[in-house]
């Protein structure tokens, strides 16, 4: 399985980042830099077909629903960010959910009913994580400490958040329940163990 998924990689062309797999293994979604333009695609790993997904040229980060069939992503247009579903199979129009002043990675739940994501949390300073209700469209945030939080992924059963956390230099990794308890400080020592709530 392993040389599969490394020739499926070097199958792309450069400047390919930030590859997610599908729910079912069979499809890799990344990320295409190209002459200053950002889009998402999608390999499917057997034929190594390749399909644009995005293509406004602002498209970054691709986070898949449980069942593979849309497909979250940052829009990090000039002055604004936003998250935008679309189709994985690139067909239809990207649908805005959220619109923010800065974003960082976001990651769809297993039971896909939140989208967490990296944002700001005023008045608290710095990048935070908050979870989007898909349902009511409502945003709320789980981290307040720290300077810069980011890289949110689920647990398998939802019921975590692991996230990187503290200053840029010295950044650790924090799990914490999916409603924000347990949030723990960075205490920005390198190289510490991983910190888990309890």
């Amino acid at each position: 399985m392993l040389i599969l998924s490394c020739l499926a990689i070097s199958f792309l062309q450069p400047s390919d980042i930030t590859p997610e797999w599908s729910p079912d293994g069979t499809r890799l979604a990344f990320t295409r830099k190209l002459e200053n333009r950002n889009d998402v695609w999608v390999l499917e790993i057997e034929t190594k077909r390749l399909t644009q997904v995005t293509t406004d040229g602002y498209g970054m980060g691709p986070t898949w629903s449980s069942n593979g069939a849309k497909l979250a992503y940052g829009f990090l247009g000039h002055s604004k960010s936003e998250i935008r579903v679309m189709n994985s199979d690139g067909k239809g129009t990207s649908t805005k959910i959220l619109e923010l002043i800065a974003l960082g990675e976001t990651a769809w739940s297993p039971k896909a009913d939140l989208i967490a994501y990296a944002g700001p949390n005023p008045p608290y300073e710095g990048i935070h994580i908050l979870v989007f209700d898909v349902q009511t469209g409502g945003s709320k945030p789980l981290t307040t400490k720290g300077t810069y939080n980011d890289w949110p992924r689920w647990s398998p059963d939802g019921s975590k958040i692991a996230f990187s956390g503290g200053p840029n230099e010295t950044q650790q990794i924090y799990v914490m329940r999916n409603d924000g308890s347990g949030d723990l400080p960075p205490k920005c020592v390198p190289c510490q163990s991983v910190m888990v709530a309890s």
